[in-house]
């Protein structure tokens, strides 16, 4: 909220809620922290993120998997590209793939059963 480049447990916790992420925030902000950090910076999730943001390569995200060159998109699909959008598209892949891995979980816990 600040633009400061850094989450503190506060803001973090605020993203989680506003992202729909119910898991422990306080948990996971202690577990992506650096330690003696006062907050998440984005070198410490994502550091190949982080120097591609230092070199001013704000795209670089469209190198994402299905995303399409920007030449080749309607209006409408650029403009899903931009800020929230974006980063919406990423957590909700995010949250998938964290499904599909409980459900594999799952399906491995109860063969073991049987």
């Amino acid at each position: 909220q600040d633009k400061n480049g850094m989450l503190s447990e506060m803001e973090f916790e605020d993203r989680c809620k506003e992202l729909g992420i119910s898991s422990d925030a306080k948990r996971l902000y202690k577990w992506l922290c650096s330690p003696g950090s006062k907050g998440i910076v984005l070198a410490d999730v994502d550091p190949k993120a982080a120097q591609a943001l230092a070199r001013g390569d704000h795209d670089m995200l469209l190198s994402l998997p299905g995303i399409i060159p920007k030449c080749q998109m309607t209006f409408f699909e650029r403009q899903q590209l931009h800020g929230r959008q974006r980063w919406e598209k990423i957590f909700q892949r995010d949250r998938e793939g964290e499904q599909q891995e409980r459900q594999l979980l799952l399906q491995k816990d109860m063969s073991a059963k049987n």
